[in-house]
């Protein structure tokens, strides 16, 4: 499974808790169809990577709520293990594929900003603040998310594989 999601990350991980894509048809889904199959409870288990070299298995829930059209979207995340909790909220528009928007770590009290894009696949971000940033790459399909995030800091890497059905 690991092996699989780094295969996946090309662009982006990030503690922000990351982000959208979904159900793939025969034709190319517009962006507001793809943000729009991301509705609903998410969860899954991963991996931490530490900058320490250690390695920790963890959970983790992600909940999207978007408006009809798909342009804007509200994103819950809460991941836990042993020396990981992160508790995450994003809210982002979407226009023309391109992803701009906000992030905040309740937990920490930290926020910064996200830029990304839509593609058939999922979603790509990158979370900055003064503090840190991270890339998080996230391929998604109607049932299934495979999540990647790279960051600066303390985690060097989470790779998770979330379910909805």
């Amino acid at each position: 499974m690991i092996a699989s999601l780094r295969r996946t990350a090309t662009a982006f991980a990030m503690a922000a808790a990351l982000m959208p894509a979904a159900a793939l048809a025969t034709a190319t889904p517009t962006s507001g169809e793809l943000v729009t199959s991301l509705i609903g409870r998410w969860a899954g288990k991963g991996e931490a990577v530490f900058k320490d070299g250690k390695h920790e298995p963890f959970k983790c829930v992600v909940v999207y709520f978007t408006d009809k059209a798909g342009d804007q979207v509200r994103q819950t995340i809460r991941c836990n293990s042993e020396r990981l909790d992160l508790s995450l909220e994003s809210n982002w528009k979407v226009k023309d594929g391109s992803i701009t928007g906000d992030w905040r770590e309740t937990r920490y009290e930290l926020k910064g900003s996200l830029l990304g894009s839509v593609d058939p696949e999922g979603y790509n971000l990158y979370a900055e603040n003064e503090f840190a940033n991270a890339t998080i790459s996230v391929r998604t399909s109607s049932c299934s998310q495979d999540v990647v995030m790279k960051f600066s800091k303390e985690v060097d890497l989470l790779t998770a594989q979330l379910k909805k059905c």
